[in-house]
């Protein structure tokens, strides 16, 4: 097994109207905060090297659209992703042959052609909630209707029950 990384829209320098990312960082003790698509790439780099392992898991949290997700102040979404593609395919060598990206924001994985272009640019499974999300005191995924994640490897999508292992490592002290 690789690494976990959870990095999260730093409530200090993002918009945060809501504010869940806040509340999320109380929530989660072990994020890394982030402003941009920069920072994901030089912390993960960083962790890789130290760690001297690749990352199983990417979680991006923010907060997120059907048509974007925010990833710290940087808004991703088809219209511009050509825009970040050079900086997020440096991500790529990070990650395990397996590895999976969770795109933890509301509605992130409505846009299933989002989803699929980001497995494409990463060669990994990119996953992203179907609705609307709320942080939970109990853990860093909250609560979630039965609509559940739709998941993307490449240019196959489907729907599933794919935070149930991440909640699972929260309880475990593994986030």
């Amino acid at each position: 097994m690789g690494l976990v990384l959870y990095f999260l829209s730093d409530p200090k320098s993002v918009y945060d109207g809501t504010g869940a990312v806040k509340e999320e960082a109380k929530v989660i003790r072990s994020h890394i905060p982030i402003r941009n698509v920069i920072e994901i790439v030089a912390h993960t780099a960083v962790q890789c090297g130290y760690q001297k392992q690749l990352v199983s898991h990417l979680i991006i949290s923010g907060h997120g659209t059907r048509y974007r997700m925010n990833f710290g102040n940087d808004k991703i979404g088809l219209d511009n992703i050509s825009l970040f593609e050079p900086q997020l395919r440096k991500l790529k060598p990070y990650l395990l042959k397996d590895a999976t990206v969770t795109l933890w924001g509301c509605n992130a994985g409505v846009n299933v052609a989002l989803l699929m272009t980001l497995s494409m640019i990463l060669g990994a499974r990119v996953q992203g909630a179907t609705e609307d999300i709320s942080v939970g005191t109990w853990g860093p995924f909250g609560y979630m209707s039965e609509s559940e994640m739709n998941v993307c490897i490449l240019a196959q999508c489907s729907a599933g029950d794919s935070y149930t292992p991440a909640v699972t490592m929260w309880k475990a002290g593994k986030l």
